[in-house]
């Protein structure tokens, strides 16, 4: 199976640029911010299905808001969220195949809107955000090696 995204809008071909990714797990909401600040990060696209978050300032209005003070944009990409029954079957029985293949299936069919994003963003310091710390049982760094296969990002996990 092709990871290739087919019929992406092309993006300038200058030095490459810094595609971070980060989760929340573990740290404060001041934490959090602190962390995005060091590294300048300007927008924040959420991956989260579901952008609700029993930890206090995580849930969308809330990180929305925080976001906005420190001056970082906010986008929500709730096409990119993992299912529950598949995020419980890759945690429970290490399913990792059926993550992969749902991430594969979510870029392809959403490249149109992600890539327009980041070519409209391109040039600024843009995080993928999710809940897991370690970004190896997360699928947000499933989604950056998609998007860094083609274009010109360099991927750092925070």
């Amino acid at each position: 199976m092709s990871r290739r995204i087919r019929n992406k809008p092309e993006i300038s071909s200058r030095a490459r640029a810094a595609l971070f990714t980060i989760g929340y797990e573990g740290h404060t909401l001041d934490e959090f911010l602190d962390r995005l600040a060091d590294k300048k990060i300007s927008i924040i696209l959420d991956v989260r299905r579901d952008p609700i978050s029993r930890k206090k300032g995580f849930s969308k209005t809330a990180l929305k808001e925080a976001l906005s003070e420190r001056g970082i944009d906010y986008v929500h990409l709730p096409q990119f969220g993992v299912p529950r029954d598949i995020r419980q079957r890759y945690k429970e029985y290490g399913e990792a195949d059926s993550l992969r293949e749902f991430v594969h299936m979510s870029v392809i069919q959403h490249a149109d809107l992600l890539h327009e994003i980041l070519k409209r963003f391109f040039g600024r310091a843009i995080c993928l955000m999710c809940f897991e710390k370690d970004p190896a049982y997360c699928h947000r760094s499933l989604i950056a090696d998609y998007l860094a296969q083609d274009d010109p990002y360099e991927i750092h996990h925070l």
